[in-house]
């Protein structure tokens, strides 16, 4: 199980056009916790010139105690990946690690560091006190974002044993976004949030991110009757994922697919089903149909953690409807895979 967890990562993750653009919807939440005037001054600090974004870092990375080990540490399945790779010199070892790297990089240029100096310019601009600041900068990061690390794990997460590590996989972040719902809710027993302040938080938390990832996958229909309502269905669901089992009993009941209890168990049944319908086809004297090709290698990429797996399947997906069926070729597909009806 340990082996398919952390191949999964890399097959799931590594590469994944999707993934990487999804990264950077953690902006949302610097605005939610530090507040839009101060997101745009981290901006202009890091993006002031063309030599501001080196000065930014390597001035944060002096100032923090976390965003120089952020890119081995932002997120749990990452950090097993990373680590299980440690003290390996073969060809495959470095495409893993190459396939995780710009997740990594991504989250720490676009989403990591403008939220440190955002916090930094709020704590600055309360008290003047830098050492504070810093402390503040430091908690945001690894609060609001999420962090891989033991200390900073809910007690679900921290368990060694594989079965709770499989059904609380790619739970990093939504993890973080329990505790900032949780802080809205004791924030508001305790009268320091009003009520136009917890519509602002609610919106960047949650309303914002769920509308821009259905824009990215074009999940919006405009001419669907429905539309609305799976948008407010959704919208609704989305703290959700923020809880161990209910997370994927929600994605069941919002998509077409049956439930799952964790990506790994999706990931042995779509292996098993695989092989069963290949040697089905080949019984048969008939070549193994595309979906039972397309289950068993993602099965096998999965336990053998060959990056690019998923994405490599989104991309011929697609390919193979533009030369079969006539489609147009597009970008968003080339990337997402073809869109589900």
């Amino acid at each position: 199980m340990q082996r398919l967890r952390i191949g999964s990562t890399v097959a799931m993750m590594g590469f994944k056009a999707s993934t990487l653009i999804m990264q950077t919807l953690g902006l949302s939440n610097i605005v939610a916790e530090t507040g839009l005037k101060n997101t745009l001054m981290a901006f202009k600090t890091i993006l002031a010139n063309e030599k501001s974004m080196a000065y930014a870092w390597e001035y944060a990375r002096e100032k923090s105690n976390v965003l120089e080990f952020r890119v081995k540490t932002f997120d749990r399945e990452v950090a097993n990946a990373f680590r299980s790779l440690e003290g390996k010199d073969t060809w495959f070892s470095k495409a893993q690690q190459a396939a995780m790297a710009p997740i990594a990089y991504i989250q720490l240029y676009t989403v990591d560091l403008p939220t440190w100096y955002a916090a930094y310019h709020k704590e600055m601009g309360k008290t003047g006190d830098e050492a504070k600041a810093v402390r503040y900068a430091d908690w945001a990061v690894e609060n609001i974002q999420g962090s891989g690390l033991v200390k900073d794990s809910a007690s679900i997460m921290r368990e060694k044993n594989e079965l709770y590590k499989a059904i609380t996989m790619f739970m990093t972040y939504f993890s973080a976004l329990f505790n900032s719902l949780r802080d809205i809710k004791e924030g508001v027993t305790r009268n320091e949030y009003n009520t136009p302040d917890v519509a602002a938080r609610l919106t960047f938390f949650i309303l914002l991110p769920v509308i821009l990832e259905m824009l990215m996958k074009d999940e919006i229909d405009t001419e669907d009757d429905e539309a609305i309502e799976k948008v407010l269905a959704k919208i609704a669901l989305y703290p959700a994922a923020t809880i161990p089992g209910f997370r994927d009993i929600a994605s069941g009941v919002l998509s077409d697919y049956p439930y799952n209890p964790s990506p790994l168990y999706q990931t042995i049944e779509g292996m098993s089903k695989g092989l069963t319908a290949a040697a089905e086809d080949i019984a048969e004297g008939e070549l193994p149909s595309k979906s039972a090709v397309k289950r068993v290698t993602r099965g096998l990429g999965a336990y053998y953690g060959v990056p690019g797996t998923y994405q490599a399947w989104n991309t011929m997906d697609h390919l193979i409807e533009v030369a079969d069926e006539g489609e147009d070729l597009t970008l968003r597909e080339l990337l997402f895979g073809p869109k589900k009806d």
